[in-house]
């Protein structure tokens, strides 16, 4: 780790000098305005672990090298090393006072306040230039600056600084807009996950529960041969044996579904129009996948926050999966949510091939079905079944139109689906 922090260094050391080359010199002498400033600068910034000062002291030695070795008049003349050593010696000491003052900074206050951070560091870097003209007067014989050129030396410094800062923030802007989207990708998998998992938990509990009254009349018919001293009592013992243990492994399956629900606390509330764009985008990956062009649309009037947003994502999913089946192979689906005498609707519609009019009151019947995989077999028929218990169990129902367009509309009472407003 401190291998790297010192190879950042060096680093930094290069490439200020390096861009230190970039430059014009107004006064007629050295002294010189670069992009050796702005980049040293600029790389304090990104580079945030290493030590300012330390860091200043190596780019100053750096700097200072460089423009020795690359000096015109030591090239042609390499005894004259000590000459040109003191005509940019002086430039070491900008380095080393700007990383002092970055030093004595706040490190926060970048973040905080840019504003004043960079009026702060306009101020030492006219220190530093300062400590260099001061370097520069002593080793070499200098004129001192007209006010004129001390209000360009500022004009430049103001520019300069701002200038850096403002590249950085647009950096910074879009590092965290790349956080900020991967964040929310992984909330819309979470998401989606959790609406899968409350599905099938919620389905297994029906399970669990017809289950438990299979039990039960075995375990009743069991009693009665028994009392009737028939052959097969026990042979029905054994059978209500085997459903407990049926149940008991459907409980343990559920209590790791319920589990895996509860360690998600992150998202405890979606808006309506959130949760809308949640379960659309998770149906667009599904109709391309089916190899369908759907065009969906939402219409959300209502926006307040619910913490039945796994619920209700769950139903909406199997509602619009249904209406992506239904469309041959490219059409329009309609996601539209809102309000009306206290109550909330969530409606799909789409132009897909329909519902039979022979079909409509057998839809939410557990096994009923009209879509079939391609080796034929049918399909398990029970999504709309667990969507109609889910949308009972928050007090509302279900509603199905069919005209030129197919509408399947869940029905809630507002009051069940509020959380707390933020």
């Amino acid at each position: 780790m401190r291998s790297k922090k010192w190879l950042t260094v060096v680093f930094i050391g290069l490439a200020t000098a390096l861009m230190g080359e970039l430059r014009f010199a107004p006064f007629g002498w050295e002294f010189r305005f670069g992009m050796g400033s702005s980049t040293f600068f600029f790389l304090l910034l990104v580079f945030r672990q290493v030590p300012p000062f330390l860091t200043g002291l190596l780019t100053g030695a750096v700097v200072v090298l460089f423009r020795v070795l690359t000096s015109t008049v030591f090239l042609a003349d390499p005894y004259s090393f000590v000459e040109v050593l003191f005509v940019h010696l002086s430039a070491m000491f900008y380095y080393w006072a700007f990383g002092l003052g970055i030093t004595l900074l706040p490190t926060k206050l970048v973040q905080k306040n840019m504003l004043w951070f960079g009026l702060f560091v306009v101020v030492i870097d006219i220190a530093s230039n300062l400590t260099e003209l001061l370097a520069r007067s002593v080793l070499q014989d200098i004129t001192t600056l007209l006010w004129t050129e001390w209000l360009a030396l500022l004009v430049v410094t103001v520019i300069r600084v701002y200038f850096v800062l403002g590249v950085y923030a647009s950096i910074a802007q879009h590092k965290q807009q790349t956080i900020l989207k991967e964040q929310k990708k992984r909330y819309e998998t979470l998401l989606n996950v959790s609406a899968s998992l409350f599905g099938e938990s919620y389905y297994l509990s029906k399970v669990i529960e017809t289950v438990e009254n299979m039990t039960n009349r075995a375990f009743y018919l069991y009693r009665k041969l028994k009392q009737e001293q028939s052959a097969y009592h026990q042979e029905a013992l054994q059978i209500s044996q085997e459903i407990h243990e049926i149940k008991k492994d459907a409980q343990r399956v559920q209590a790791g579904l319920a589990k895996l629900n509860n360690h998600d606390h992150t998202f405890e509330q979606l808006n309506l129009k959130q949760l809308g764009d949640f379960a659309i985008k998770g149906n667009e990956s599904y109709s391309f996948f089916l190899n369908k062009r759907i065009r969906f649309r939402q219409e959300t009037t209502s926006t307040y926050l619910t913490n039945k947003h796994v619920e209700l994502l769950s139903c909406l999913n199997n509602l619009l999966a249904n209406a992506i089946e239904s469309i041959d192979k490219e059409g329009t689906i309609l996601l539209s949510i809102y309000e009306k005498n206290e109550m909330t609707y969530f409606e799909v519609t789409d132009d897909g091939a329909g519902i039979a009019e022979e079909d409509m009151h057998h839809l939410c019947e557990p096994g009923f079905t009209t879509k079939y995989h391609e080796d034929g077999s049918p399909s398990t028929g029970i999504g709309l079944t667990h969507v109609q218990h889910i949308v009972t169990d928050l007090g509302g129902f279900l509603q199905f139109e069919r005209s030129h367009v197919t509408k399947v509309c869940l029905v809630i009472p507002t009051k069940r689906l509020e959380g707390k407003q933020q």
